[in-house]
């Protein structure tokens, strides 16, 4: 199981070291591929010194959003057959959300994601959608069923967003 919190701590190192971070004997591809479908390889790569780039006392150099997803990619490197996204795309705008969630989908299909948010946009990659409230489970929706379900997802995720509950 890997978490990624809403929270990220980054070690004072090097990009590729705060990956790499879970597996002491990562591999630079598995870093690499790990990035890409965290959506923060092509910012890594326009650094001067790419992987290589420290990152701050507790990643300060980095960005809410960056940081999120190096953290996102230091768990995939894990190689999990959970992973928790509890929040953990909060500091990135909507379509980078839907570009990570979109390639975590396609890329690591054999594993299963848990995805903890407040944004709608998300159920386009959800088979089902759970509401808690006071740590009870209130309501499952199924949208792999069918059509009914998609829509009562939306709904449902509309009354989560208005309500806050």
């Amino acid at each position: 199981v890997a978490l990624v919190p809403q929270e990220i701590t980054l070690l004072s190192g090097t990009i590729l070291e705060n990956i790499g971070f879970s597996e002491s004997n990562f591999d630079i591809d598995e870093v690499k591929k790990a990035a890409s479908i965290a959506y923060i390889s092509d910012f890594i790569e326009s650094l001067p010194e790419k992987y290589n780039t420290k990152v701050g006392e507790r990643g300060i150099t980095l960005s809410g959003g960056q940081r999120q997803r190096v953290a996102i990619a230091r768990a995939i490197v894990a190689a999990p057959k959970i992973l928790i996204l509890d929040d953990a795309t909060s500091s990135v705008d909507p379509e980078t959300e839907l570009e990570i969630l979109k390639r975590i989908k396609t890329e690591l299909s054999g594993i299963t994601v848990i995805i903890v948010t407040h944004r709608q946009s998300a159920l386009k990659f959800a088979d089902r959608v759970l509401r808690v409230q006071d740590e009870v489970i209130e309501d499952v929706v199924d949208l792999s069923e069918d059509l009914k379900g998609i829509t009562n997802g939306f709904n449902f995720a509309k009354e989560v967003e208005e309500n806050g509950t």
